[in-house]
């Protein structure tokens, strides 16, 4: 799957505003630091500066498992079949590819610095991860390796992907959002 950007940088937060105003856009994904397991029963946190996840139950709030992994885990991703999850560790440099249900750690990556959003993609079977201080979008497999690296416009933080097949991201201190195609494959 290769990436490509759709529009030049100064005037994809002006075509973002005319689509959003002109149809309905819906993110069916996007980068968060809490989401629900497959199921729904359970709640899975990144603890940020605690370095771990934590699976709770839905219910009850009890703890059912969790798990130190790094430093300081900004965001996390779980696949569409709810088999692994994927953690940005943003101090430590490194995405951590778990087991969604044990939390045991299944490839820990090392990726420049300070990743910090991440999703998953259902129809590429992939996960996308963005590196804030140095300007990148990475493409991770399933496997929890870097397939694609892509320049992006300064301090690139949050990602979602949109119904329509489009990755949004957004760029902190500039205030730009930068807009990928992703439902088309390599040639």
């Amino acid at each position: 799957m290769m990436l490509s950007s759709k529009y030049k940088p100064a005037k994809q937060l002006f075509l973002l505003m005319l689509v959003l105003l002109s149809q309905s856009v819906f993110g069916s994904e996007k980068s968060s630091s809490m989401l629900f397991s497959q199921k729904k029963t359970q709640i899975i946190s990144a603890n940020f500066d605690a370095g771990s996840i934590s699976i709770l139950d839905r219910k009850t709030g009890a703890l059912v498992k969790e798990s130190t992994i790094g430093r300081d885990i900004r965001r996390i991703a779980l696949t569409n079949d709810g088999k692994l999850l994927l953690a940005t560790d943003y101090l430590n440099d490194q995405v951590v590819l778990l087991d969604a249900k044990t939390l045991q750690t299944k490839q820990v990556t090392a990726v420049p610095s300070r990743p910090f959003g991440v999703v998953f993609d259902a129809l590429n079977q992939q996960f996308y991860v963005t590196s804030f201080e140095r300007d990148k979008l990475l493409v991770i497999n399933r496997q929890g390796e870097i397939t694609q690296t892509l320049e992006t416009a300064s301090t690139p933080r949050g990602l979602a992907l949109t119904d329509d097949g489009r990755l949004l991201v957004t760029h902190s201190l500039s205030g730009q959002v930068s807009i990928y195609d992703v439902t088309k494959k390599p040639a």
